[in-house]
């Protein structure tokens, strides 16, 4: 009976997967190998660092969440991430049932006696691997879904090999431990219903996923003009395009008394787009390259003949690229070029070994902020060792300005991303050899 049990439970198990996963995958020996493969390596690899790391930024949002739940802390959540705050708020009502501990040190109100507590607690590495976990769902579902998007199977495998072994992705997701993958998810969700030709949901989700985290503002452009092919297309996907930050503005008024959009005009999330000018001399006038550029690329989408599902995906990697060569950001938003770049490593290798370089570039740029990012993310392994390590920016600070040594580095990794512009730039101009599966959804 024990056995017929198992039985029927690993054939439950592979019917499930092969609802998840497009069947293809599990009629071919070599590529079922393969999936299990990367799958396997990428959990590996999961597993190895969810217990273990943390910034203390995710302590912020769910502390935000505590005040809300338990109505102790006088903080008024971040208007323009409220669907967010909302989600934390969530699914701290559940876990708060599981780890106790976690409430009494939400509840501490200095932010570093908060952390020093947290990082000290002997069940910091539950705590973490709970927190954690809804990142890690979001996370595989990214995962599973990039694997539906072509018709070739070889390729939806590497597609898929490249989101779960890629540094970036678990770096963000699991050692600096943001939500950024959560509204990423919805994101790659609505490029999948515009694939389908849904236009309305394809809009919806990306709708959706501007109001949990602004970014995704810098494709709704490119979506538009994809999915549009009349004025009255252009004219309905725009007002849709802008609901999202009309009822967000709408609920914090209602809520909170005051405007989100011009909190978020504001806000520093803004700010970082539009953080380099170029001054002219003896004005107080200056232009704004990303601005320049990003108007230049909607303009070259819109007039190129290709409109392609090919090309939209390579105009929203070149509209986030032009953001870290020429705007300001922190080291979770490089997260948001990883699903745009993958598909163009399947189609040009040289793409894939710049990406490398950006990736052994980025610990450099880490030193903008210090021990926050470096040291500071292991104390959960000996809080009292970690705490106390020679921060790296004071080594460097004996030698050398470590800003000037981190803007070095920063502008290396802008010029290569230019670079990558460049090379999907032009692989725009040629036939893609991805064949998007754009079969439309019963």
């Amino acid at each position: 009976m024990e056995v017929g049990f198992k039985n029927k439970f690993t054939k439950f198990l592979k019917n499930i997967l092969r609802k998840i996963i497009t069947p293809e995958i599990f009629e071919n020996n070599k590529n079922r190998i393969s999936f299990y493969k990367y799958l396997l390596i990428g959990l590996f690899l999961r597993f190895l660092f969810i217990p273990f790391f943390f910034q203390v930024d995710i302590l912020s949002s769910y502390t935000r969440a505590a005040g809300q739940l338990f109505e102790t802390i006088p903080e008024t959540p971040a208007v323009i991430q409220l669907v967010m705050h909302w989600f934390h708020v969530f699914f701290l009502k559940i876990i708060v049932q599981i780890i106790p501990n976690l409430k009494t040190i939400l509840e501490i109100s200095n932010e570093h006696i908060q952390w020093l507590s947290f990082a000290g607690d002997n069940q910091v590495f539950r705590m973490l691997s709970v927190i954690k976990f809804p990142y890690f769902i979001f996370d595989l579902a990214c995962a599973f879904l990039l694997l539906r998007f072509t018709k070739d199977t070889k390729t939806n495998l590497k597609v898929f090999k490249h989101w779960m072994i890629n540094p970036v992705v678990i770096f963000v997701t699991y050692i600096f431990a943001r939500f950024d993958v959560v509204p990423l998810f919805v994101t790659i969700l609505a490029l999948y219903f515009a694939m389908k030709d849904r236009k309305y949901i394809s809009i919806l989700f990306l709708v959706i996923s501007i109001v949990m985290r602004f970014f995704p503002v810098l494709i709704l452009p490119f979506l538009i003009i994809y999915l549009a092919k009349n004025r009255k297309d252009y004219i309905i996907f725009s007002l849709l395009g802008i609901s999202g930050l009309l009822a967000l503005e709408v609920g914090s008024r209602l809520l909170f008394g005051s405007s989100a959009l011009f909190k978020l005009l504001n806000s520093q999330h803004f700010t970082f787009l539009i953080a380099l000018k170029w001054g002219m001399e003896g004005l107080h006038v200056y232009l704004i390259p990303l601005v320049i550029f990003f108007t230049l690329i909607i303009i070259s989408f819109f007039e190129i003949s290709d409109k392609s599902f090919s090309n939209l995906l390579k105009y929203s990697l070149i509209a986030f690229l032009l953001w870290f060569s020429f705007g300001y950001y922190h080291p979770q938003y490089l997260l948001w070029i990883i699903p745009f770049l993958i598909f163009q490593f399947v189609e040009n290798d040289r793409i894939f070994y710049y990406h490398i370089l950006q990736v052994l570039i980025i610990p450099f740029i880490l030193l903008y902020w210090g021990q926050l990012v470096t040291t500071f993310l292991f104390v959960p392994i000996d809080s009292r060792f970690f705490v106390y390590f020679p921060d790296i920016v004071d080594i460097i600070r004996k030698y050398y300005s470590p800003a000037k040594f981190a803007n070095i580095f920063s502008s290396i990794f802008s010029g290569v991303s230019i670079w990558i512009i460049y090379e999907v730039f032009k692989l725009s101009k040629i036939k893609s050899n991805l064949i998007f599966d754009t079969k439309k959804i019963k």
